[in-house]
C-alpha cells in the first residue's frame, strides 16, 4: 500500500460535499484496491447497542455477497474484538481458527481466512467495527500496513462522527418543531403583514382549526377586531426589541374568546425574517406554575434559580440548603463567587467561558464548599430560562460524592496493585484462553533476558516456544484442573528459557477472572516470579539431606527410601537388585589407636576405594559407624559378589597412609538379593536383616570375607 497516497485519496474523498454513504462506500472501494483483500465492510451497533448491523461493504471480484451473514449479530459474541480494541487499538487473527465458535461460524460463512479488526470510535467509545477479511487466504498483515489502516481507521471512525454531529443537528431541528408542538403555550409564528407561516398543536388544539386551515390565515383572523389590530400593528412596527402584550384575546374557530398573555419578537424562520408568538393560556397558567414550583423544590438534585448577568441566587430549593447548610436568608440575592461555592475560583471564569460559547452546561465535575467548610463533589449543569421576558440561570448540582471517593478509592488500589508489582519484581500476564491474545508486562520479558519489543507478536505461542518441553505436562493437567474448577488458583513451578541459552526456573500462579455462558474460562491473569535461586539452594539442601557429611556419600535415610521406591517396582514390573553390607573389621581398634580423627580419614579413604569400583547407577550409602550399604540395580547377588571381592582385594592390597603410618584394612559382608524372598513377604526390613545376618556369619567365620548364602 502507499501510505500517504492511500491517506489523501481517502481524507479527499471525506472532505468532498455529497452524500456520506456513498463517501464511505468510496472510500471502502480505496482500501479494499490497495489491500488486495476479499471484503472491506463496516459494522455498526444497532439502535439498542445488543448486536452489529453491517452498513457498508466492498467486495473484491470474484468474492460472492454474504450480507446475511454478520447481520444482527449479538455484541456478546463481538465481546473479545471490543475487549481487544478499547486495550491495544486492533484485532488481527492470520488463521480464524482461534478464534471463539460463534463468531468463528459467521467469518467461515462468509468463506474468511483471516481478518483485522479496527474500531469504530465514536462519542469515545466503541460503537462498531472496520473489517478486513480475506477468503483466498490465511494472510499475513505487516506492522506497516497495520499501522497505515489503523491511521485510515481513525480518519473513518472521524468521518462518522461528523456525520453523527450533522444528523444530531438535523435531529435537534426536528426536536425544535417538536419541542414547539410539546408545549402547552401557544406558538404561532408569523410575516411581517400577519400571515400565519407556522402553528404548533397548542394552537390547533386550543382554537380548534387545524394546521391547513390556520396556514390559510393572518394574525388578525385569531383575535377580537380590536385585538388583532393591535396585534398587526405591533408586528409591523418590531424592530428587533422585544415588545409584550398582555391582557389579549384569542377567539376560537365556534366564537368563544379565552383571556391569553402574548408576547413577540422578531426572528428568523427557515431563512427569511419573522415574527415569533407566545401566547400562554391564562387559565392554566397557575397549574403549570404550581407544578413546576413542585418539581424544583422536591427535586433531589440541588436546584438554584439567579438573575442574568449578575447571577444573584433569586431561588434556591430544599436539597440546596440542606446539603450546603445554609439558610435561604443566607443565600438569596448573594452570588456564588460572595459565598465561595467554589472551591477552584478560577471554575466561575471556566463557567461563563462555557455559557458564553455554547449557551449551557452540562457534566460538568465542581468540587463545592458547604458553609461548614465540608467538600462537595458535585456534577455541575447550567441553562438559561426565559420568563416574560427576562433571563435566568437554572442551575442544576448533583451529589456525586460517593461516586468520586469510590473512582478514588480504585484508583488508589490500581495504583498501590501497580507499586506492588513493581516492588516485588513481579512478571504480570494476561491471557484469552479463547483466541490466544496474551498481554505481558516488562518484568516478564525480562526474566527470560527479552524486551516486550523483542517477543513481539506476544500470544500464547510466546509462552510455548520459552516453556521446557518437559514441564509442560504438568502445566497442562495443573490447568485443566483449574480450568474444570477442581483447584481455585493454577500454580506450577516450571523452567523458561534465557535469551542466553540456560534455563531459568519460574512459578507460574495464575487464576480465571471470567467465563462464557458454557462454564468455560474466558480470560484469566497471572504472574511469573524468578525462583532460580530459590532452586539452586533447595537442591543443595536437598543434597544435604540425603548426604553423609562425613564420606559425602547417600546417608541411610536416603538409601531407605530408594530401597522402598525400587522394591515398588520389583513388585510391579520384577527388575530386581542385590544389597550388600559391609563392614570394616576391627575398626575400633584404629580409633583407639590412632584417634577418631584418624579414623575419619579411614573411612573416607575406604570410601573412595568402593565409589571407584562401583558401576555409575550403583548405590552407595554409610549404613552407621564403619558399616557401608552397596545396592546394585539389575544384579543378582552372584553378579554383585563379584564387584565385592574386587573391592575386598583393592582394599587389602592397599594400605591407608595417615599421619606417616601405613594402616592395613579388610572388611566383612553379608550379601543378598530380591529371590532371597517370596514376593508376597518381601520387604525393606527383611532384605537389611538378611544382609546384616550374613555380614554376622562372615566375621563369626574368620572376617575378611563375603557370604551370600545361609548355613
Amino acid at each position: 500500500m502507499k501510505s500517504l497516497e492511500t491517506i489523501s485519496e481517502i481524507a479527499l474523498t471525506l472532505s468532498n460535499s455529497g452524500n456520506f454513504d456513498g463517501q464511505i462506500r468510496s472510500v471502502l472501494k480505496i482500501l479494499g484496491e490497495q489491500t488486495g483483500v476479499s471484503n472491506v465492510y463496516i459494522l455498526t451497533e444497532n439502535v439498542s447497542r445488543t448486536s452489529s448491523e453491517k452498513e457498508f461493504e466492498w467486495r473484491g471480484r470474484g468474492v460472492l455477497p454474504e450480507r446475511s451473514v454478520l447481520q444482527s449479530v449479538p455484541f456478546e459474541v463481538l465481546a473479545s474484538w471490543k475487549e481487544e480494541l478499547q486495550k491495544s487499538g486492533s484485532f488481527c487473527s492470520e488463521n480464524i481458527s482461534g478464534l471463539p465458535d460463534s463468531l468463528k461460524a459467521a467469518l467461515e460463512a462468509r468463506g474468511a481466512n483471516s481478518i483485522v479488526v479496527f474500531p469504530l470510535v465514536i462519542d469515545d467509545s466503541v460503537r462498531g467495527f472496520i473489517c478486513f477479511d480475506e477468503a483466498r487466504k490465511c494472510r499475513e498483515w505487516s506492522p506497516e500496513e497495520l499501522g497505515l489502516l489503523k491511521t485510515i481507521s481513525a480518519v473513518i471512525s472521524g468521518s462518522f462522527q461528523k456525520n453523527l454531529s450533522q444528523e444530531r443537528l438535523r435531529a435537534s431541528e426536528e426536536n425544535f418543531h417538536e419541542f414547539f408542538n410539546a408545549l402547552s403555550e401557544l406558538v404561532l409564528i408569523v410575516d411581517r403583514q400577519g400571515r400565519i407561516i407556522f402553528a404548533n398543536k397548542s394552537v390547533e388544539s386550543a382554537l380548534g382549526y387545524s394546521l391547513m386551515e390556520l396556514l390559510k390565515m393572518n394574525i388578525v383572523d385569531l383575535h377580537p377586531e380590536a385585538a388583532g389590530a393591535k396585534y398587526l400593528k405591533v408586528i409591523e412596527s418590531l424592530d428587533g426589541v422585544r415588545c409584550e402584550i398582555c391582557g389579549s384575546e384569542f377567539k376560537r374557530k365556534d366564537g368563544s374568546l379565552f383571556p391569553a398573555e402574548c408576547s413577540v419578537w422578531a426572528g428568523h424562520w427557515n431563512g427569511m425574517g419573522c415574527v415569533f408568538c407566545l401566547s400562554k393560556d391564562i387559565s392554566v397558567e397557575q397549574e403549570s406554575l404550581q407544578k413546576f414550583t413542585k418539581l424544583f423544590e422536591n427535586n433531589p438534585a440541588l436546584m438554584a434559580l439567579s438573575s442574568v448577568p449578575d447571577r444573584k441566587i433569586l431561588d434556591v430549593n430544599k436539597a440546596y440548603l440542606s446539603k450546603l447548610g445554609y439558610s435561604k436568608e443566607e443565600i438569596i440575592r448573594k452570588t456564588g463567587t460572595e459565598l465561595g461555592l467554589l472551591v477552584d475560583e478560577d471554575n466561575h471564569r471556566h463557567i461563563a467561558d462555557i455559557l458564553r460559547e455554547k449557551g449551557r452546561i452540562s457534566d460538568l465535575e465542581l468540587e463545592v464548599r458547604c458553609k461548614d467548610g465540608s467538600i462537595l463533589n458535585v456534577l455541575f449543569a447550567r441553562e438559561t430560562i426565559e420568563n416574560n421576558g427576562d433571563k435566568y440561570y437554572l442551575t442544576v448540582m448533583a451529589d456525586i460524592s460517593e461516586e468520586i471517593r469510590l473512582r478514588r478509592s480504585l484508583e488508589s488500589q490500581k495504583e498501590r496493585l501497580k507499586n506492588i508489582i513493581m516492588g516485588t519484581r513481579l512478571g504480570t500476564w494476561e491471557w484469552n484462553v479463547k483466541t490466544g491474545a496474551t498481554i505481558i508486562n516488562e518484568r516478564w520479558a525480562e526474566m527470560a533476558g527479552y524486551t516486550i519489543e523483542e517477543l513481539q507478536p506476544i500470544s500464547i505461542r510466546t509462552w510455548l516456544k520459552l516453556a521446557h518441553p518437559e514441564d509442560m505436562e504438568k502445566s497442562n493437567s495443573l490447568l485443566q484442573k483449574h480450568f474444570k474448577r477442581e483447584s481455585e488458583y493454577y500454580e506450577c513451578e516450571t523452567r523458561m528459557k534465557h535469551k542466553s541459552g540456560r534455563w531459568i526456573w519460574v512459578l507460574d500462579k495464575g487464576k480465571v477472572t471470567e467465563w462464557d455462558k458454557e462454564g468455560k474460562p474466558l480470560l484469566m491473569f497471572g504472574t511469573h516470579t524468578d525462583i532460580t535461586e530459590s532452586k539452586v539452594m533447595q537442591r543443595r539442601i536437598e543434597q544435604l539431606s540425603i548426604r553423609d557429611p562425613l564420606t559425602n556419600i547417600f546417608n541411610r535415610r536416603y538409601i531407605f527410601e530408594r530401597l522402598y521406591t525400587l522394591l515398588a517396582e520389583f513388585r510391579r514390573n520384577h527388575g530386581h537388585f542385590s544389597v550388600s553390607l559391609l563392614d570394616i573389621d576391627y575398626f575400633k581398634r584404629i580409633n583407639d589407636e590412632y584417634g577418631h580423627m584418624v579414623g575419619d580419614e579411614v573411612l573416607k579413604d575406604f570410601t573412595r576405594i568402593i565409589r571407584t569400583n562401583l558401576r555409575p547407577y550403583d548405590l552407595l550409602g554409610r549404613y552407621g559407624g564403619e558399616e557401608f550399604l552397596v545396592v546394585s540395580l539389575n544384579s543378582k547377588k552372584e553378579q554383585s559378589k563379584l564387584i565385592i571381592e574386587r573391592i575386598l582385594e583393592s582394599v587389602a592390597n592397599r594400605a591407608c597412609i595417615c599421619k606417616d603410618r601405613e594402616i592395613c584394612l579388610t572388611f566383612s559382608c553379608g550379601l543378598t538379593d530380591c529371590f532371597d524372598f517370596d514376593r508376597e513377604l518381601i520387604s525393606v526390613e527383611r532384605i537389611i536383616k538378611k544382609a546384616d545376618d550374613r555380614l554376622y556369619t562372615a566375621k563369626l567365620s574368620g572376617r575378611k570375607r563375603i557370604v551370600i548364602y545361609d548355613k
